[in-house]
């Protein structure tokens, strides 16, 4: 059955976090006062992704592990479908398709049916997906990072055509979204490559990258040696030691893009909230390596 998975779960506008702890440990912490009691799931797996989708029948968290994807209800945290697939990364549509990354290329699942296909084929093993939205002319795109070193950009509907870009270096991709545009870079790498309606343009991280996002005015990325995060204009934000992973959201509900920020080896995630130069500590587990930020409740 591998590790034990945990899904401690609480209900609230929350950051979800993709813990990668002994015992595997997915932790979803609460970014704001009202907490419910606390739930545990075992899953029985290592969790390597997250993601949270809110359909008609109210928010749903997908799970994906190394060989089996799990479905889970927002109310109380139960497992309400179990695929035997798994993957690396996972994007979840409103519609109820889930998107998974895996060895074997892109796999499609549809909620509520408990099956999944290859559609369309990638021609090489999946490593990072995201959604870009329909730009003028188009409808929208899968982004997905290969691990032949190429983001492949296919549509999410209709003829399986597909544009591919060469990544810039060699790496474990992190992709990030703001709008029509989007960026990549490698963990650890040190280049960021970015398209847009424009064109496509790269500019140099200033060291190795630790993490992504979509910050309130530009791309913003961690750099974990230099305890900092950086964005496109240079300006430097230090955080707390060692910045890994990155995600932007509306954390608190004010209307503006916030930053969590993980920190690895130490007991504390990063809140950098919209229009703040600080960074606000809040309590987690050590080891957090995936962050998606989500609100888990309907009646918010």
């Amino acid at each position: 059955m591998g590790h034990a998975t945990r899904l401690r779960w609480r209900h609230g506008r929350i950051a979800a976090a993709c813990v990668a702890t002994v015992g595997g440990l997915l932790w979803v912490g609460v970014a704001r006062a009202q907490d419910a009691p606390a739930v545990d799931v075992e899953l029985h797996a290592m969790v390597k992704d997250v993601a949270v989708v809110r359909g008609e029948g109210g928010s749903q968290l997908v799970a994906v592990g190394a060989t089996r994807t799990w479905v889970l209800d927002a109310g109380d945290g139960s497992v309400t479908e179990t695929w035997d697939h798994g993957g690396d990364a996972v994007l979840a549509g409103s519609d109820g398709t889930v998107w998974t990354c895996s060895a074997r290329g892109l796999v499609r699942s549809v909620r509520g049916e408990g099956s999944f296909v290859h559609d369309p084929p990638v021609g090489a093993a999946c490593r990072a997906i995201a959604a870009l939205p329909a730009r003028e002319g188009e409808q929208a795109r899968l982004l997905i990072a290969g691990s032949d070193l190429r983001i492949r950009s296919i549509p999410v509907e209709g003829e399986p055509t597909e544009r591919s870009l060469e990544l810039p270096e060699e790496g474990w991709p992190v992709l990030a979204v703001d709008g029509k545009r989007f960026a990549v870079v490698m963990e650890g790498g040190a280049e960021l490559l970015e398209e847009g309606p424009w064109g496509t343009s790269s500019l140099s991280t200033g060291g190795k990258v630790g993490g992504l996002a979509a910050g309130p005015s530009s791309w913003i990325w961690s750099l974990p040696a230099d305890d900092v995060l950086v964005d496109v204009t240079r300006r430097r934000l230090m955080v707390a030691p060692g910045p890994g992973a990155l995600a932007d959201g509306d954390v608190d509900g004010d209307g503006l893009r916030d930053i969590l920020v993980a920190h690895p080896d130490h007991p504390v995630m990063g809140l950098v909230r919209g229009g703040s130069r600080e960074e606000q500590a809040l309590t987690a587990p050590t080891g957090i390596h995936r962050l998606v930020v989500a609100n888990l409740d309907d009646e918010v």
